[in-house]
Order: C-alpha cells, then structure tokens, then sequence
C-alpha cells in the first residue's frame, strides 16, 4: 500500500526512489540511467523529482528518453519523451500553466525544452548552450513569460510563449546576469540574483519584459544564492554571508547581514526560510537561525 506522504529522491548515479516520510522505509527504486541508457553525468546527476498528480517526473537524457513519468505509487514508467541526444545539465523540471495549456520546461546541456506533461511529446526546443553544458538553474514563469538564465559564459534570456504553447520566441539577452547555481529570483517585474562572470560576482536585478539592467552592487559578497520569503531577499554569498535585501528596482538594499559561524568547504547550499526559522547548511554544519521577528520599517 502506498504511504499518504512520501518523499522522492535521486542519487548521483542516476537512481530514483521513493521513500515513506512516516518510517523512511524504501517503496520503489528504479535505476534510471540503466533504464534509459544514460551516461554517468560530471559532478554527479543532479534535480529535483517533480510531482504531477499521479507522476513523478525525472531526465535522465539516455539514449531511450529525455525525460519520463514514473507513477509516484509504485515506480513503473508511465510515459518516456523522445531522446534529444542532449545530456543532462542538474536542471529541476518545471510544471507550467500556460493558459488552457500545461507544459514541463526544463533545461539540457543545448537547449530550454518544453514537453507535454500527458505524454512526453515534445512541445518546443529553444538553444541555450555555455561552455560547461551545466544549467542548474530552473527557469522562471509568470504570465506567458519565461526567464532562463546560467553562468559559464551565458546571461538571462527572456522568452515569450505562445499563446496555444506551442513555440517561444526570445525577447531579450542580458549577458550582466549569470548566475551559475545560485537561482533567481522573480519579484514584481524585476528578477534579482548574484552574477557570476561577467559581472565578476555582483548581485543585479534586471527588468524581465525588457532585459534592462536596473541596477547592480557588490551587495553582501561575490556570488552566491538567493531566495524569496515575507517580502524579502535572502542573500546567501559565496564569501560566507547571510544578508536580508530589500527587493526594490531603484538600488540594492542591504538591511542587515552576519558572518556564518559554522562549517568548511564552499558557501554553496541555498538558504531555507520556513515558519520563522531560517536553515543554513554549510559543508556538514546545519544552523537555523530565528527570523521570526518583524520586518524592519523601510
């Protein structure tokens, strides 16, 4: 029987399973580059499953399938997309709604790609390569705009959809963001993340409907990840700080930062805020910090 709540991982070899979050008892594993034909991916295989009603969604991008539907009670496959001839780039698939239609974006080493979540079928293909093939970062939707973006050479890009989701159209480069793991973040209108070479290690924001740079600043450190909670930035820099920002488009605002205490190795985990509590992992320290007190008065 399948357990009420359960959790799905992949490991770095390319296996997928599915575990009871009450006990952590194992339900399915499936090895997914055995399955697919996939090859071992430098630095390890790298996404987040997505959950489709009764699908769990994986891209091994083998030489049977891109990407697959695995149904999320037992593990059996569901449905396999064409195989793209195109590696795996560590991006998490993204579930869009598009209108009346649904669509999974996500990125291989080449291109943004776009699948039906019913059966595989590819939608459309838009070209996005660097020089390392590695695109963590999971594009962004809002409102029949997708923002992509990556590090190694490439900027963000902004992409119109089609009105039936069909095909996409580039808007717009903007070669000053370029964040290579660190994610973006979409707040009204404008998308804030740390660059990584051509801004050497900035933070910008930059106006998604037309590319501009609205501004960029040293922040709280070179590079670094980003995320969104209570109407704030969480900066989280590769130089070992935590800042609060606030989001605005006219200039970067740092409202308060600290030094993070514990732990070695590369600032390279994303911060977690949940229920007043912020989690920060660095190398095999875990810290959470209390933020649960009011926003600060602009």
């Amino acid at each position: 029987m399948m357990c009420p709540v359960a959790h799905y991982v992949t490991s770095g070899v390319g296996n997928a399973a599915c575990f009871d979050a009450a006990d952590g008892k194992r339900v399915w594993f499936v090895k997914l580059f055995a399955e697919y034909e996939a090859p071992q991916v430098q630095w390890g295989y790298a996404e987040s499953p997505l959950v489709d009603g009764e699908n769990v969604i994986f891209t091994p991008c083998g030489k049977k399938a891109t990407l697959v539907a695995l149904n999320r009670k037992t593990g059996t496959p569901v449905w396999a997309g064409p195989a793209l001839g195109q590696g795996s780039s560590f991006c998490s698939p993204l579930l869009v709604r598009h209108g009346a239609a649904r669509m999974i974006v996500t990125m291989t080493e080449k291109a943004v790609v776009a699948f039906s979540p019913d059966q595989g079928k590819v939608l459309w293909q838009h070209p996005y390569e660097n020089y390392r093939g590695n695109h963590p970062v999971t594009p962004i939707y809002h409102e029949g705009l997708l923002y992509v973006t990556s590090g190694y050479g490439k900027g963000a890009i902004g992409l119109a959809v089609a009105d039936d989701g069909r095909s996409v159209r580039q808007l717009w480069e903007q070669p000053r963001q370029d964040p290579v793991h660190g994610q973006a973040v979409w707040v009204d209108g404008y998308v804030y993340a740390a660059s990584h070479q051509k801004a050497d290690g900035r933070w910008s924001c930059v106006d998604v409907k037309t590319g501009r740079l609205a501004w960029e600043d040293a922040g709280v450190g070179k590079g670094g990840s980003v995320i969104f909670a209570d109407g704030m930035l969480y900066c989280y820099s590769a130089d070992g700080v935590m800042g609060l920002v606030r989001p605005s488009p006219e200039k970067c605002q740092v409202v308060s930062t600290f030094k993070v205490p514990q732990g070695d190795g590369p600032h390279w985990a994303h911060p977690v805020v949940a229920n007043g509590r912020l989690y920060i992992r660095h190398g095999d320290a875990l810290m959470c910090f209390d933020v649960s007190a009011a926003s600060p008065s602009p």
